[in-house]
């Protein structure tokens, strides 16, 4: 915007040298303000006005016991005066020598101001008071030119910080501890821009820039272009590393990652300002757990061995206390940050995988450091050691991933081997039941042929010959019930097997080593779901099923027609009952 970016820079060329920055405001120095430059800073405060809004204004006029505060606001328009001391007296008695400034006294008196004229003439008159003080009080609202930003440029999810000289910028940031930036400038889900007037370059990551108020434009195209991604990356972090207050302290390294190399000083001490930030975070993704303790980090890295300490991180320094309570500091400018980046960015960006990274890196670090200060002090031999182990690592684990993969293929062929051996089982046994029946039949009828001697009994024989038959449908009942439960306990095998090993097969795959569950379109797959002798899962279950079927209903001829024997010969004759 330059009508903003001109407007703010002739205001600071003529007042800058009066004023000083504040966290919200760009405030003038009221001891440097000389009462006959209260006017002309009126008229200029009215034209930032056209721009945006300022802020209001405030006027305190101090006639000894005559006192009034005069509050303007130029956005609306609208100027107010109390009087704040002074009571039953009457004006003209206080400035019966002067006219004049008796009519601009009851103009204050009585809250007569409709304009900015009206208020520069009524101080015009003061100022040549001796015996009156006019003491004004301003400064630009931050929030104000913040406002004026959102609006022309529609920013959306994009919390946004203005900042009035470069000096103020680099000042308020090294004073914060990175612990706290996240609260005080960034909202939940937003991207974060810095804008400064005392700044002519644009530089940015994915989710945080700092430019210039005339580089606005540019910002602009960079808040338009993607979402913001960085909550994804904490969660991430969230899962694998115990953070305290996470989701109030903690921004991922490569938030602060710039994606060009600075060209100017300015831009180099934009990106030295933000290392302090990303080492810290960095350190803090790796850890087992972290709980902030006063102004330090108290640590833990789990691995091949358990490594603790604290640590304090300041804008130019680094305070390692290790357990055994020595301590160690290091200046920011003489650790290599880009080792940090490509450690976080190897564990957690790279691949998408720091469930399985993230062992890697703690058990690495665990034995190459023994305790943190190692940790800091040879980032860059821990990260070169991390990842050589990670190519070994991939190799062993593509031999295990095989290995994991043969496992099911080795229970799918034992589970058709045993699925054969059981339908082999069920069939012999079958053929071997119908077998006997028919002999104890033929028995039997061969007995009631050649008829039995006068001295037997042919009701008691053939009771016995029933009762034994009868017997022997129960022992056919109990081992058909104990081959149905082999079928259900080889279904459940399988089941768990493809649950568990399923998902590192494709469909054609899983066809092939008859993998695939969900049978449908089987004949009496209803009938068979419907009496819990299926489950529905696998094709070979409906095949012995249907064998089952058969065999329940070649023991229930037996056992019926064993106990219709028993009924017609000892209590009824069931033959006399049909028709001859």
């Amino acid at each position: 915007m330059p009508e903003l970016d001109s407007a703010i820079s002739t205001f600071l060329e003529k007042w800058g040298e009066s004023s000083v920055e504040r966290n919200s405001t760009y405030a003038l120095d009221s001891d440097q303000i000389e009462e006959d430059q209260i006017p002309e800073l009126i008229e200029d405060v009215e034209t930032l006005a056209e721009s945006f809004n300022p802020g209001s204004l405030e006027i305190e006029v101090d006639a000894g016991e005559d006192r009034y505060d005069v509050d303007w606001d130029p956005n609306l328009g609208v100027i107010q005066s109390d009087p704040t001391s002074g009571d039953g007296y009457d004006i003209a008695d206080l400035y019966d020598d002067d006219e004049a400034t008796e009519s601009a006294i009851r103009t204050l008196s009585n809250d007569r101001l409709r304009s900015v004229e009206d208020l520069i003439d009524t101080l015009e008159v003061l100022i040549h008071r001796g015996d009156i003080e006019l003491t004004v009080d301003f400064g630009i609202e931050k929030r104000g030119i913040v406002r004026k930003l959102e609006e022309n440029y529609s920013f959306e999810c994009l919390s946004l910080q203005f900042y009035f000289s470069f000096g103020f910028f680099e000042r308020r940031i090294s004073n914060m501890s990175p612990e706290n930036f996240r609260d005080e400038f960034l909202d939940d889900g937003d991207r974060l821009a810095f804008v400064i007037h005392e700044f002519d370059s644009m530089m940015c990551s994915d989710d945080f820039a700092v430019t210039g108020l005339g580089s606005v434009g540019q910002l602009s195209e960079w808040a338009s272009d993607g979402e913001s991604t960085w909550e994804d990356v904490v969660s991430s972090v969230a899962t694998q590393s115990l953070i305290e207050n996470v989701s109030s302290v903690y921004l991922p390294p490569s938030f602060f990652e710039f994606e060009s190399e600075p060209a100017t000083s300015e831009e180099e001490r934009v990106e030295a300002l933000f290392e302090s930030h990303s080492i810290l975070f960095s350190i803090l993704s790796i850890t087992s757990s972290a709980q902030q303790d006063g102004g330090m980090w108290d640590l833990q890295i789990s691995g091949k061995q358990l490594i603790q300490g604290r640590i304090q991180v300041s804008s130019d320094q680094i305070l390692v206390r290790d357990a055994d309570q020595s301590e160690t500091t290091f200046q920011i400018e003489g650790l290599d940050v880009e080792n940090f980046h490509s450690l976080f960015k190897w564990a957690y960006l790279k691949g998408n995988e720091p469930e399985t990274r993230l062992p890697i890196v703690r058990n690495v670090t665990t034995l190459f450091a023994q305790d943190l200060s190692e940790v800091v002090g040879n980032i860059s031999e821990i990260h070169g050691s991390i990842k050589s182990n990670y190519q070994y690592y991939v190799e062993q684990t593509t031999d295990d991933f095989f290995e994991f993969r043969q496992e099911l293929i080795d229970s799918a062929f034992e589970t058709n081997s045993r699925f054969s051996d059981l339908r082999s089982q069920l069939i012999n046994s079958l053929s071997r039941d119908i077998f006997r029946t028919i002999a104890f039949i033929l028995v039997i009828g061969a007995t009631v042929y050649y008829r039995l001697p006068e001295s037997v009994d042919s009701n008691t024989v053939f009771t016995i010959l029933l009762s034994l038959i009868f017997i022997y449908g129960l022992v056919v009942l109990r081992r058909v019930r104990g081959i149905h439960h082999q079928l259900d306990m080889l279904v459940e095998d399988r089941s768990s097997a493809v649950d568990f090993y399923g998902k590192f097969f494709d469909e054609n795959e899983k066809e092939e080593y008859q993998l695939k569950a969900d049978v449908e379109g089987v004949w009496f797959q209803g009938l068979f779901d419907s009496i819990s002798w299926t489950r529905g899962k696998f094709e070979f279950e409906y095949t012995i099923a249907y064998d089952l079927l058969v065999y329940y209903l070649l023991v229930g001829v037996i056992l019926a027609g064993t106990v219709l024997g028993i009924v017609d010969i000892n209590m009824c004759d069931l033959a006399s009952w049909f028709p001859p």
